[in-house]
C-alpha cells in the first residue's frame, strides 16, 4: 500500500487507430524552463560519469592518473547508476501499487469507494495491465474514474479495449479524455457496456444515498472547466475528471468538491531529496503527485500507470505506477 502524499492547499475502426504512429508535440502539455534545465543538467551529469568511466577503462592518462579514491568514486557512481537503470527499466515500471486516500465530506451520506486511474498508456497486454486489474478487484470500488491518456504510441487499442472491458466488469467506469486522445480518439472506437465517456459533459450518479455529479472536461478546455461546474446542485458532490493538474495549487477556487487529475506521471523519474525533475504542467513539480486540500475541497494527482512511449522503453524510478483508492466518507461535524 502506498501512503498518500498530503498537502494543504466518426467512429474509426480499431485497425485504423493501430496505424496511427505520429504525435503532435504541441499537445504534450506545459513546460517550464527550470524543469527543462534540470533535466538537461541531470543528463549532463549522467553522461559525464559514463564518459569518465569509459575513459578509465580505455586507459586515458588524464583519468588513470587521478587519485585512487576519486577513481573509485567514478566506478561506484557509474555502476550504481547502471544498477538504478536496470531497476528503473525492468522492475519498477511493473510494480503497480495502490495509494489510499480518505476524503471526508458533508455531502457524503454513507461511505463509498472510488478507484481513480490515470495515464494507462497501454502498449500491449503485460503484467502491468494484470496488476491494475488485480488491484481494481482487490479494492472492490463502487465506481471507477479514469482521467485520460489511454493508448501508447505505438500501442494496441485492442488490448486497451480488453482492459477497459475488464474494468467495467469490476464497477461502472466514467472516463475523461487526456491529451493523447487528440492523437488516437479511442473514445470513438471503444464503446462498451458500463463505460461512459465524458467529453465536456457530466452525469449524475447515486450510490447509497450520495449523489455525485461527475464531470469529464477535455484538457485545455478551461472555459468549460469553470462554466460546467456551476451545474452541480447544492446536495450533489461535484467530482471533476480533468487530465491536467493545473488547478491543484488553487483547488479552493475550483467549482468542484473533488478533482482527479494525472498527466505528470509523478515525474516518472524522481531523485532522492529532489523529487520530480519534470511535470509538464503549469502547476510545476510540487504538484506532480499527491493529495492537495484547501477549504473543504480536494485535488488528487496520480502518478499514473503507464510511461512515455514513442518507441522508448518503460522507465520509472522512485515513482512506481499506481492506482488511487479514494474512500469518500461522511464528515464528522466539529464540536
Amino acid at each position: 500500500m502506498k501512503p498518500p502524499v498530503e498537502h494543504e492547499v466518426g467512429l474509426p475502426t480499431l485497425e485504423a487507430l493501430e496505424k496511427v504512429l505520429w504525435y503532435d508535440p504541441l499537445k504534450l502539455g506545459h513546460f517550464h524552463f527550470r524543469e527543462m534545465a534540470g533535466v538537461a543538467l541531470f543528463a549532463l551529469a549522467v553522461g559525464s560519469i559514463l564518459a569518465a568511466e569509459g575513459a578509465l577503462l580505455a586507459g586515458v592518462p588524464a583519468l588513470t592518473e587521478l587519485p585512487a579514491w576519486l577513481r573509485w568514486v567514478i566506478h561506484i557512481a557509474c555502476y550504481s547508476g547502471l544498477g538504478c537503470v536496470f531497476y528503473g527499466v525492468f522492475i519498477e515500471p511493473y510494480r503497480v501499487v495502490a495509494r489510499h486516500v480518505r476524503v471526508p465530506h458533508r455531502k457524503v451520506k454513507s461511505p463509498l469507494r472510488i478507484l481513480h486511474i490515470g495515464d494507462l498508456h497501454v502498449r500491449t497486454w503485460s503484467r502491468v495491465e494484470e496488476r491494475v486489474l488485480a488491484e481494481a478487484r482487490r479494492a472492490a470500488p463502487d465506481l471507477v474514474f479514469l482521467s485520460g491518456d489511454y493508448s501508447a504510441v505505438p500501442g494496441s487499442v485492442a488490448d486497451l479495449e480488453r482492459l477497459l472491458r475488464e474494468l467495467a466488469a469490476v464497477a461502472p467506469v466514467y472516463a475523461a479524455l487526456g491529451n493523447s486522445e487528440y492523437l488516437r480518439p479511442v473514445q470513438q472506437a471503444i464503446r462498451l457496456p458500463g463505460l461512459t465517456w465524458l467529453d465536456d459533459d457530466n452525469r449524475a450518479v447515486s450510490v447509497r444515498g450520495t449523489t455525485l455529479r461527475v464531470y469529464g472536461i477535455r484538457p485545455g478546455s478551461e472555459r468549460n472547466f469553470w462554466q460546467l461546474g456551476r451545474n452541480t446542485r447544492p446536495f450533489e458532490l461535484g467530482v471533476c475528471l480533468y487530465h491536467f493538474p493545473d488547478f491543484a495549487p488553487t483547488v479552493e477556487r475550483v467549482p468542484y468538491d473533488l478533482m482527479l487529475s494525472g498527466h505528470t506521471h509523478g515525474g516518472q523519474i524522481r531523485l532522492p531529496g529532489v523529487g520530480a525533475l519534470i511535470s509538464m504542467s503549469r502547476a510545476g513539480t510540487a504538484y506532480a503527485e499527491g493529495v492537495f486540500r484547501s477549504e473543504g475541497k480536494t485535488a488528487v494527482v496520480t502518478s499514473g500507470v503507464g510511461c512515455e512511449s514513442y518507441g522508448l522503453p518503460r522507465a520509472r524510478f522512485l515513482c512506481p505506477p499506481e492506482v488511487v483508492v479514494v474512500d469518500l466518507v461522511p464528515e464528522i461535524p466539529k464540536k
